[in-house]
């Protein structure tokens, strides 16, 4: 994944997004999770989210082996309580998996304000993270046990051919824009990671629905 490419979205976003490692391991964060944490914006990059939270009085129940946990399902979500030098927040948490070149070894995190009533519909909060996810720019697809793909961002959706990241749900690779030769290829990585053999920092070609390849 190209970090550099999340920079314009981490500094001009109001929200909390933060990139991390599957340890919650600092890769990236926006500046207004910056300011609102008081961190030095010169050493925040290499910390452990997990004790920064601790130090803040967050509470994050999410898992503390994200590798683990995105075997079986590939976000989370949960409200909690955030303590900041502007006072106690109300927020709703979501964590999803970055899957690049059939492997994870990144997480976006997002946190979104609520109201102290909670008065905010889901359909609207999963309207906001599906707008950043649809648009980040790199490859994004889940699926489900069987291999049948149950969603996927702009991009992808793009390579794979199709009009709409919505038309890949109920397909597999068998019926986008590579063939038969790559599509066996895709669900022999699907079984591997099925079975516990994760895909981690390995590097593969994706096929284009024009026949070019990009790594």
């Amino acid at each position: 994944m190209d970090f550099e490419s999340l920079d314009l979205i981490l500094q001009n976003t109001n929200d909390i997004i933060i990139a991390v490692d599957l340890n919650y391991t600092i890769q990236k964060i926006s500046n207004s999770a910056i300011i609102l944490f008081n961190l030095d914006k010169n050493k925040i990059v290499g910390e452990n989210l997990l004790e920064i939270f601790k130090k803040n009085q967050i509470s994050l129940p999410f898992p503390k082996n994200l590798e683990t946990t995105f075997k079986s399902k590939k976000s989370l979500e949960t409200n909690g309580l955030m303590n900041t030098k502007f006072g106690n927040r109300l927020v709703n948490w979501k964590i999803i998996a970055l899957e690049h070149s059939n492997k994870i070894s990144t997480a976006l995190i997002f946190g979104c304000d609520l109201p102290d009533d909670q008065n905010i519909s889901h359909l609207n909060l999963k309207t906001y993270f599906d707008n950043i996810l649809f648009h980040l720019p790199c490859y994004v697809y889940w699926k489900d046990v069987h291999s049948i793909y149950l969603g996927c961002n702009n991009l992808f959706a793009k390579a794979a051919g199709l009009t709409s990241a919505e038309k890949i749900v109920g397909k597999t690779d068998y019926d986008l824009a590579w063939g038969k030769t790559e599509a066996d290829l895709f669900r022999q990585g699907d079984r591997e990671v099925l079975e516990g053999h994760s895909k981690l920092n390995s590097e593969e070609p994706q096929y284009q629905a024009d026949a070019t390849t990009k790594m």
